[in-house]
């Protein structure tokens, strides 16, 4: 008999590299760091990948959370304009929420959307 694991680790991980080389594919790809222009690249290759069947695996370990959510912390602080800010000011400049903050109001309305 297999046994089944309903630990998301695997997954979180493997979806976190995949996020991870397709931000680095549009760092170094287009040389503007123009907000605008990062702003699309990041939410249609990047955070439409992390949110992805996200209220099946969302994580709920901080590690995990966290791991899922320096994806974000790193692409927005190559953000012309924005560098110097923290992430959260950052989030809040950039008209974004943190990536914990989206599945939970996906979680509880699916039909959410933000900039």
């Amino acid at each position: 008999l297999r046994r089944f694991n309903l630990n998301w680790k695997t997954h979180i991980h493997a979806l976190v590299v995949n996020a991870s080389k397709k931000a680095g594919w549009i760092l170094r790809t287009f040389s503007t760091r123009d907000r605008d222009t990062m702003m699309i690249l990041y939410k249609s290759f990047v955070r439409s990948l992390l949110e992805y069947c996200c209220p099946l695996w969302s994580p709920h370990l901080v590690g995990e959370i966290a791991k899922v959510e320096s994806v974000q912390r790193s692409f927005t602080a190559r953000i012309k304009g924005v560098e110097e800010l923290s992430y959260w000011e950052r989030l809040l400049s950039l008209g974004l929420y943190s990536l914990q903050r989206r599945r939970e109001k996906i979680h509880d309305n699916p039909n959410v959307k933000d900039g």
